[in-house]
């Protein structure tokens, strides 16, 4: 043979390591090729079983309040908003347990009262921070466990069923934390607004006496109003979040899902709007009047003056309103506004008092040497108006709320 040749000679002494299918993965080598060999296979075993639990008992812990931090690593690493949460969930306990024994004699004016009206706040806010923070963590590093749930909750109804029970929770399904958490921060405004109207009774008695630290009433009624404000967006915008998660799920089942959920969603809205146009009125506006008048007696202004403005404004065919919304004004100062509710409402009893004179119903009053303080506009003279007519006209003659 011509030319140089290359001989191969194999080693039979130099063996790849065998690997031990039988060996668990805590025994794997943890060097050399076996070792990352196994190492991967334990790794993505761990990994498909992680991703084959069920997302049920996250939403447990949704509805477990605070304690939903707990659900994640990353929550569980968080030292201080454990700590919040825990600390929020015994300083409620603390004040559901004092609440009776300390809140039922305060009608006096006890500041001790006052200093756990003002921990049940701070631990509602407290709590529903961590609650917060737990869902968005949950939705951001559980998102894809969390539809590991069964198919009908996932669909818009037993999505918004979710979203009615629990705020937030339909939304976190349809796979938006950030929303869910913001629907819980309403939630906790509402309930923080809401104990602050039930006792709203004697926190103006305590302000009443309380010193230094009272606040004018004016003052004190703008935050009793802007508490019911809030109270009644966070009664909105529970069902405007349900509504919202009914809508986000339907999107991901598919345009027609989406299209379906939509036409509900008109249906529902048109269904609240005829029901609120179609409710009688008369009572509500009575039931405001009646309450104008109470709280006009415990010395309030601007409250009840909102009340009587809107008892007159639903139902305008009781003068008495218009005349107690007139009275109010002038008490609060408003002379100008009370004088012109008093025109219209003469304005709108003049067709009525010729019939109101022939049934003998009405008389004409009779003329007095006396000034009267506030003329009519027009050229009738009032001394010889109707007697209602007058009575109306001169608020220092008939005052509903004097003694």
């Amino acid at each position: 043979m011509s030319g140089s040749q290359k001989v191969y000679v194999i080693d039979s002494g130099k063996r790849k390591p065998s690997v031990d299918l039988n060996l668990p993965p805590d025994n794997a080598p943890a060097k050399g090729a076996a070792g990352n060999y196994l190492a991967s296979s334990a790794a993505r075993e761990k990994a498909r079983q992680v991703g084959r639990r069920s997302g049920v008992p996250l939403l447990l812990l949704y509805c477990s309040g605070p304690f939903a931090i707990f659900a994640t690593p990353q929550g569980r690493r968080g030292r201080a908003w454990m700590i919040t949460a825990l600390l929020s969930v015994i300083l409620a306990t603390v004040a559901m347990r004092s609440w009776g024994p300390v809140v039922s004699p305060a009608w006096d004016g006890s500041r001790s009262a006052l200093v756990l009206l003002i921990a049940a706040c701070a631990a509602l806010i407290a709590g529903f921070a961590a609650w917060a923070r737990g869902v968005f963590l949950i939705g951001r590093q559980e998102g894809a466990r969390v539809r590991r749930i069964p198919e009908w909750l996932k669909r818009p109804a037993g999505t918004g069923m979710l979203g009615l029970l629990v705020p937030g929770l339909g939304l976190l399904v349809a796979g938006h934390a950030r929303r869910a958490a913001a629907a819980l921060w309403v939630l906790c405004a509402t309930l923080v607004s809401v104990l602050i109207l039930s006792q709203a009774d004697w926190l103006w008695r305590f302000n009443r006496q309380a010193g230094a630290l009272a606040l004018s009433s004016r003052a004190l009624e703008s935050i009793f109003i802007a508490t019911g404000v809030c109270a009644l967006l966070g009664a909105v915008l529970w069902i405007a979040q349900a509504l919202v998660g009914v809508r986000c799920a339907a999107k991901g089942n598919g345009p027609a899902a989406a299209a379906r959920a939509s036409a509900v969603l008109a249906v529902l809205c048109a269904a609240f709007i005829v029901t609120g146009l179609a409710s009688r009125r008369e009572p509500l506006a009575d039931a405001l009047d009646y309450a104008a008048r109470a709280l006009h007696a415990e010395g309030l202004e601007i409250v009840p003056l909102a009340m009587a403005e809107a008892a007159m404004r639903l139902d305008p065919s009781q003068p008495a309103y218009m005349a107690n919304a007139a009275a109010l004004y002038e008490s609060a100062g408003h002379s100008d506004k009370a004088l012109t509710l008093r025109r219209v409402l003469i304005e709108r009893l003049e067709p009525c008092i010729g019939v109101l004179e022939e049934e003998g119903l009405v008389v004409r009053a009779a003329k007095t040497a006396q000034p009267v303080p506030v003329q009519a506009a027009g050229p009738a003279d009032p001394a010889e108006m109707l007697l209602p007519a007058e009575l109306l006209i001169v608020p220092r003659l008939q005052d509903p709320f004097g003694p």
